[in-house]
């Protein structure tokens, strides 16, 4: 959870929108998965974990973070 959310906090930064961070950091969730587990077994855990999903709400923990330490 850490790492995914260390990765949609880069995609973020470096993306020109919220949907391209979104497909970069899908892209790359998928691409780590496929690295560890074969490319098979990485379609059904993208399939089943729903990676946009993921993304948007690592996306709002963030914001929301963000905010509450702009107001400390």
């Amino acid at each position: 959870m850490h790492h995914w959310a260390e990765l949609a906090a880069d995609v973020l930064r470096s993306s020109a929108d919220e949907a391209q961070a979104k497909q970069a950091f899908v892209a790359r969730a998928q691409a780590e998965m496929q690295e560890q587990l074969g490319a098979e077994e990485a379609d059904h855990h993208a399939f089943t974990a729903g990676l946009d999903l993921s993304f948007l709400g690592l996306a709002r923990y963030l914001r929301k973070r963000a905010e509450a330490e702009a107001t400390v």
